[in-house]
């Protein structure tokens, strides 16, 4: 008996090898066994990733980088290579210039930003927060340290409670003394606050910045104090220190400095730092380098520690509709219908799920934000679920958890007029590439893998640009490579070279020494070139050239399965007599290696002309043996399109 399946898209992705025998669901009708340097578009339909465009040679010691974009505006983006005390700035494909940093090479991948404007913050655990700025030129760039109108500030655990406290003068200003019975003062206060807090039945009772302490030997019993809040009368001579806050600034050299950053709501937003690991700081809103929490105003900064039963060090913080706070065991947020946005009186960070996240950065994707669940195995939707009014954090790579082998960067790439899709990206420990398309409404949820001649180090979107730091051995030397996504090419690495007249030796291609290459030239594929001593040599005098590093794009599909009389046919023998390949502006798909969809024409009306891409149905009958378990692999080693929408199947049983 003869059965036709038919396999009209690829909304599940690659399916795991556990999931085979998933044939009594809907996700075996939509999955692959492998989908490997394919991406699936929004309707189902698999292509050929994109290839990779070599912008720059990177100088840098293995994993001792890390790449960001920074958005100047809508038409003006700009990547960022860091390395070892420095950032190489590159606009339109070409370096600009290098700017000078104190960050290693071992503490560049630990950075985190965030950007408002033309202001792009920077955190290290190691650094004092800075910020860089893009002056008048793309040749003018500024990277200082923050100066803080008023730092954040911490009593770390001094023992004053039976201490009394004097003030000089109880009015605002500068210049006043606050005098304590026992020496409690040192170097360290400087940038301090003091505050009076009153007793059960009080309100606070005023606020002072500690200015200046007296040379040592320390502790000291006095120090200068400028008053941002009228003290009561009161509350100036010998006041109980229990009824006190005497804080030290919370970032030091000593303490160490905020982990992450964000904005949010109009404030910035530091999540962490060494000795204040669970401690998420926000600005004063619209004023972002002044974290004065005052009196506790609408308008004051926030300070809030995330108190739970467990340790909760924070790693990443996300600004949606809520603040988002990411931390090695519990995934926090703000309340969802703060709609006046978050005060001191109302801010509070709410335990959402208890997954805890890697260090890598999470990324909105779909209405939701992705992150690598801490482990590096899996990666976790966290959805806001309008029912519970909480967030929900779902596996969302659980059919593919083969896609997933400890992620160390990850981007989204958002629709462009080019791909006509979004993607979520992380890059693999192994140098691979997890490519996700997701579409929420639709059911939409295919993970696919892409690797290289190489590996992928790391990646990050610009604009609606992606650009990866790749590694390669290129004539027996391990090399790092920045380069650009772009479909214009299915090759990797390439380089397109313009010939004024036309030119049949081939040079500037020193970056793909010994490397056996694809080569384009005026539209025509013609035969692979090995490159030696940074050129090739081609049969035809061409004026536009594109050379790069040949890659293969493969659908395996899963085992057959077709519904008989009697049941499913899983487990029993089976025969394929006829393939049926439905194919969309496409050259050159091999069948299982053996057959190819024609792509050539002959004639003399053909003669010198560039094959197009075609679409539309192929049909081959073949005869194989009989096996429970027949695949059909689908793919493509040639630089040209390929797109498939169907596959047809027609099977004895």
């Amino acid at each position: 008996m003869s059965v036709i399946t038919v396999q009209n898209n690829f909304t599940h992705g690659e399916l795991s090898r556990e999931g085979f025998s998933r044939f009594d669901t809907d996700l075996y009708r939509r999955a692959a066994a492998t989908l490997s340097n394919v991406f699936i578009k929004p309707l189902g339909q698999a292509e050929r990733r994109f290839g990779t465009k070599y912008i720059a040679t990177i100088t840098a010691s293995e994993d001792q980088y890390r790449i960001w974009g920074f958005e100047y505006d809508e038409n003006e983006s700009y990547v960022l290579v860091f390395t070892n005390n420095n950032i190489a700035v590159y606009w339109q494909d070409s370096f600009q210039v290098n700017i000078v940093t104190t960050y290693t090479g071992a503490q560049v991948s630990s950075l985190r930003f965030a950007q408002t404007n033309n202001l792009l913050i920077i955190t290290h655990p190691d650094h004092a927060p800075a910020q860089l700025v893009r002056g008048v030129t793309v040749l003018l760039w500024t990277l200082s340290n923050i100066s803080f109108i008023n730092p954040p500030a911490h009593d770390f655990d001094k023992d004053y409670n039976a201490y009394t406290f004097t003030l000089s003068s109880a009015a605002v200003g500068s210049g006043r003394t606050l005098t304590s019975s026992t020496a409690v003062f040192d170097a360290d206060d400087v940038g301090g606050i003091f505050q009076g807090l009153g007793d059960l039945t009080t309100t606070q009772l005023g606020a002072a910045r500690i200015t200046a302490v007296p040379a040592g030997p320390y502790p000291v019993t006095t120090c200068t104090v400028t008053i941002t809040s009228t003290f009561s009368s009161t509350f100036t001579t010998g006041v109980k220190g229990d009824q006190c806050l005497l804080a030290e600034p919370a970032w030091t050299s000593a303490r160490g400095y905020p982990i992450s950053c964000a904005f949010h709501q109009a404030r910035l937003v530091f999540g962490g730092a060494k000795a204040l690991p669970q401690t998420v700081f926000m600005s004063k809103p619209d004023d972002f380098f002044n974290f004065d929490i005052g009196t506790g105003q609408d308008d004051d900064a926030i300070q809030v520690t995330l108190a739970t039963h467990k340790r909760n060090n924070i790693r990443n913080i996300v600004s949606t509709t809520t603040l988002q706070v990411f931390t090695g065991t519990t995934e926090f947020s703000t309340q969802s219908n703060t709609f006046s946005g978050v005060t001191p009186s109302n801010i509070a960070f709410n335990v959402q799920s208890n997954i805890g996240s890697s260090n890598v950065t999470p990324f909105i994707y779909d209405g939701a934000t992705l992150f690598v669940a801490n482990g590096g195995k899996k990666i976790q939707e966290f959805r806001f679920d309008p029912n519970s009014q909480y967030y929900q954090s779902e596996n969302v790579s659980i059919l593919s958890p083969q896609v997933i082998d400890d992620p160390v960067d990850a981007t989204v790439n958002l629709e462009n007029s080019v791909n006509q899709a979004s993607y979520y990206f992380v890059v693999n420990a192994d140098g691979t590439l997890g490519v996700y398309q997701s579409i929420e409404a639709e059911n939409i949820r295919a993970w696919t893998k892409s690797s290289t001649e190489g590996e992928f180090k790391r990646v990050v979107a610009v604009g609606n640009e992606v650009f990866f730091l790749v590694k390669r051995t290129i004539n027996s030397v391990d090399v790092t490579y920045l380069e650009k996504g772009t479909f214009d090419f299915t090759m990797d690495s390439f380089i397109t070279q313009t010939f004024g007249g036309g030119a049949t030796t081939i040079t500037g291609l020193t970056h793909l020494e010994g490397e056996t290459v694809n080569v384009i030239a005026d539209g025509y594929l013609l035969e692979n070139r090995t490159v030696a001593s940074g050129r090739i040599i081609i049969e035809r005098s061409s004026e536009e050239v594109t050379v790069g590093i040949p890659y293969t794009s493969s659908i395996q599909l899963l085992p057959i399965e077709v519904m008989t009389q009697s049941g499913p046919s899983a487990y029993l023998k089976k025969r394929l007599n006829r393939i049926f390949i439905d194919y969309y502006l496409s050259l050159a798909i091999k069948i299982n290696d053996e057959f190819i969809i024609p792509h050539l024409q002959f004639g003399p009306s053909v003669l010198d002309v560039i094959p197009p891409a075609k679409t539309g149905l192929y049909e081959t009958t073949i005869v194989y043996g009989w096996d429970a378990r027949q695949q059909i692999k689908l793919s493509q080693e040639l630089p040209l399109p390929m797109t498939v929408l169907g596959v047809g199947l027609e099977v004895e049983v």
